[in-house]
Parts: structure tokens; C-alpha cells; sequence
């Protein structure tokens, strides 16, 4: 390929190429000289050296206040395209790393009411994840019902989910634990002096937080590891502090 071709390629106008040319066959040499050479107007001439002066592939010097224009390497070219690609290679990977950190923001989707929330413990499946919880149990079984909680652990238990349950010590969470082997749940109940009044699921990178508010209970699921990691401690405290 000519060498003309090469460096039009590179982003270079025609009449900026004839110009580079006519200024290296010349060696140093006056604009009028370069215009001569290339058959161009004096004014567009000097409009391409200067642009050609830019990029780094001429340049001046100035003798008895006249400029002379003489060419600089075309491995000046090469460098400059080299710090371009490199250039090019950060910004590539500031891009994706922009695109990693924006897929990892946290998301969070509401829930506002009992059938939005047996939606909420279906995702809790879906997940396919170990589960940690802490549970009023008795306002949790008024609030979702018998039939749903026993459709809920059946479903658990056909995926193999095991589950770490916090609750307070009731008759009905008495009764509960009884049937913690066959349920792949283990329950211990949490200390008299704390009193939970809403539901919390930690289930791999997400948790979820339910409000058992009788008029309208509200659950959350926040999907972000970080949130998830803080969840686990205070949960591990509380467990380590539960009774069987």
C-alpha cells in the first residue's frame, strides 16, 4: 500500500498528506515552497501544516524571521498512535468498571400487601440459597396464614433449604420446633428482653424485612452483598445469644 494511502488512514485529509510529502521530499522549506510543490493555495497550505504541526509530524524553526518547515520522523506517528491506543485501552476499562458498578448498585423491590408478600417468600425460593430468619412467629402466622407458612416450608424443605429461624418463645413456636429435623429447620428462641415485631429473611445476597402492619404489611427485598454481610452479624449475635 502507498505510504500516502497509510497515513490517509490514519485520519489524515488528503491535502494533509500531499502537504507532509511535499515537506519531506523538500527537506526545510518556506510555506510559499510546500505551496509551490503541492499546487495549493498558499492559505490552505499553511492550514495543513499547522494541523500536521498538531499531530506531531512537522515541525518549524524560524531563521532571519522567516519559518521553516521540515518533517518530523513517521515513528513519531507510531508513538503517537500507541498513547492513543492506550489511551483508548483505560477508557475501555473505565467503561466496564463504570458498567460493573452500576450492575452492583443495590436493588430493591417493595411488596405492599399479603399477596405481594407470599410473592416475596416465593423469591425467597427461587433464590435456591440457605436462609436465615428472624420471626414474631405468632404475628407472622396471623399475618400470612397457616395453609400459605405450611405451603411455604414444603416448598423449602422439596428444594433442600435448610433454615435458621430466630423466634420468641410461644406455644406456637414450642410446637414449631418440634418438627425441626424433618422441616431441615433449626429454631432457637430469642432472649426474653427482645421483642421483634417485624420479619427478616437473609438468603444469599439479598434480605428481606417485613412489616406486620395489620392494615397494610409492607415487605422489602434489598439485593446487595454488603447488606446482606452486615445482616449476618447482627443475626449471628442474636443466634449466638438464642436458646434451644
Amino acid at each position: 500500500m502507498k505510504i500516502s494511502k497509510v497515513i490517509e488512514n490514519l485520519g489524515y485529509k488528503y491535502k494533509e498528506v500531499k502537504v507532509y510529502l511535499a515537506t519531506r521530499a523538500l527537506g526545510e522549506s518556506k510555506v510559499s515552497d510546500i505551496s509551490n510543490r503541492v499546487d495549493m493555495p498558499r492559505s490552505s497550505t499553511q492550514v495543513s501544516l499547522e494541523k500536521l504541526h498538531k499531530s506531531g509530524l512537522v515541525n518549524f524553526y524560524v531563521r532571519k524571521n522567516r519559518k521553516y518547515w521540515i518533517t518530523e520522523p513517521l515513528e513519531k506517528l507510531l508513538n503517537s498512535i500507541r498513547e492513543k491506543e492506550k489511551s483508548l485501552v483505560s477508557a475501555i476499562k473505565d467503561l466496564k468498571l463504570s458498567k460493573n458498578n452500576n450492575m452492583a448498585k443495590p436493588r430493591v423491590k417493595v411488596f405492599n400487601d399479603v399477596e405481594d408478600l407470599r410473592i416475596l417468600q416465593d423469591s425467597i425460593i427461587e433464590a435456591k440459597r440457605n436462609i436465615s430468619a428472624i420471626l414474631p412467629w405468632d404475628m407472622w402466622l396471623d399475618t400470612m396464614g397457616q395453609e400459605y407458612i405450611d405451603d411455604f416450608i414444603a416448598a423449602r424443605v422439596r428444594n433442600f433449604l435448610n433454615i435458621n429461624v430466630l423466634v420468641s418463645k410461644t406455644a406456637s413456636s414450642l410446637k414449631l420446633k418440634d418438627g425441626d429435623s424433618k422441616d431441615l429447620r433449626k429454631i432457637k428462641f430469642l432472649p426474653s428482653d427482645i421483642n421483634i415485631e417485624n420479619a427478616v429473611f437473609i438468603f444469599g445476597d439479598s434480605i428481606a424485612i417485613i412489616t406486620l402492619n395489620k392494615s397494610q404489611p409492607t415487605g422489602i427485598i434489598i439485593e446487595d452483598p454488603s447488606t446482606a454481610r452486615t445482616m449476618n452479624v447482627f443475626f449471628q449475635n442474636l443466634w449466638e445469644r438464642g436458646s434451644d
